[in-house]
């Protein structure tokens, strides 16, 4: 009996904790698409990405930056229709994020690491998530040919949200991971799939699917 009373009530205080995670707070990651490597100074680039998962559907483009060596920064702009249980809505996202490479390349060495931060508010009617997120990522390129590059990325954001939706206010933690891969094909593209894992989502979507290209100019 005394092992009982003891299970229950740690069993409704990981039942709590599970709802509290599980918000549409979860469904968005905002900051870099693509690889650790950052932009050379004075470079820009310019991407654009389609997402889609059980529950969204979304569009979003990026511009990015560098001013100093070993950093760069990015504004993004998108749309996306999403469909959770409080009804389909159309939102527009707005972000912005920086990273600085910790840890360069070399031809010895082909790694590159990065942090950064990112933060990104989503709107619309009765619907806003404002995400503060820490991240970093790591990457390694194998050259292909002269011209060519794949270049596989790891990365994991701890994603701090603070939602509103039809009156009701929480504030949310996980940590997104992304999974992916960029073809560089110089000097013109890169072109980018990822895999977004998305642990305590409300739409019951384990994870997001993204796509799409990056052009530096």
């Amino acid at each position: 009996m005394t092992h009982r009373i003891r299970i229950r009530p740690l069993a409704c205080m990981l039942a709590a904790a599970l709802i509290v995670v599980a918000h549409p707070a979860a469904a968005q990651i905002f900051g870099q698409y693509g690889g650790a490597e950052t932009l050379p100074v004075n470079g820009r680039s310019f991407g654009a990405y389609v997402e889609t998962s059980d529950h969204l559907l979304g569009a979003t483009s990026q511009l990015r930056l560098s001013f100093f060596p070993g950093i760069d920064f990015g504004f993004q702009l998108g749309l996306t229709r999403l469909s959770p249980s409080t009804g389909d809505r159309t939102t527009v996202r707005l972000g912005t994020d920086v990273r600085t490479a910790i840890v360069e390349a070399t031809p010895e060495r082909p790694y590159t690491v990065a942090v950064g931060g990112a933060i990104g508010v989503e709107t619309s009617d009765q619907y806003s998530v404002l995400t503060i997120a820490p991240e970093g990522v790591v990457s390694r390129s194998y050259r292909l040919s002269d011209s060519a590059v794949l270049r596989p990325y790891l990365g994991a954001l701890i994603s701090i949200a603070k939602s509103s939706v039809l009156g009701e206010s929480n504030t949310d933690l996980s940590v997104p991971i992304r999974l992916g891969t960029e073809l560089e094909v110089r000097p013109a593209v890169r072109f980018l799939f990822e895999v977004q894992l998305l642990p305590g989502n409300a739409f019951t979507d384990h994870f997001k699917v993204a796509a799409g290209a990056n052009f530096p100019f």
